[in-house]
């Protein structure tokens, strides 16, 4: 009995129970249905449909047929020096750590949640900055919506672009 390893390109997902599972174009006019898609633990995706991986077809018999990888060519974050890692999605939004140039957070043009019963941002040696839009409102504290707030004072007085909650 032997395996075969082929490629495989993702048509379809199945992520609702315990195991992914996956359709994939095998070899030519092969169309594979249900296959497992083996993932590490403490991570998982759904990859866009386009994607491309490995088959292991087991004992050779392509109804045994589990996906390895799946990773889109066009959404992949591409130039990582050795030892550096990111994770990633098909919008955009990736969180890298780049070893010695420290850790990158990057939400695009999307919204950017960071949650925890307590936050702390601390500079060890350097600077910290909050930055809004360019010339748009900083909220300390809150939405900016709902509470009451005033301007940080600064050397040259209340900031115009900077608010603090104090209700």
């Amino acid at each position: 009995m032997t395996t075969s390893l082929f490629r495989i390109e993702h048509i379809k997902s199945d992520d609702t129970g315990e195991i992914q599972t996956v359709d994939a174009y095998g070899h030519a006019n092969e169309t594979l249905e249900g296959i497992i898609r083996t993932q590490p633990h403490g991570f998982t995706s759904n990859p866009p449909v386009g994607s491309h991986g490995i088959g292991l077809a087991l004992r050779g018999i392509r109804t045994l047929a589990v996906a390895l990888g799946l990773e889109h060519p066009d959404k992949r974050i591409k130039n990582l020096k050795p030892g550096q890692t990111a994770v990633y999605d098909d919008q955009g939004n990736s969180s890298q750590y780049l070893g010695t140039d420290g850790i990158k957070h990057d939400s695009g043009q999307n919204p950017h949640q960071i949650k925890g019963k307590t936050l702390v941002l601390a500079a060890t040696g350097g600077s910290a900055s909050l930055q809004g839009g360019d010339g748009e409102k900083t909220y300390i504290g809150g939405d900016g919506k709902t509470g009451t707030y005033a301007a940080v004072m600064t050397e040259d007085g209340p900031s115009q672009i900077v608010f603090a909650r104090i209700s």
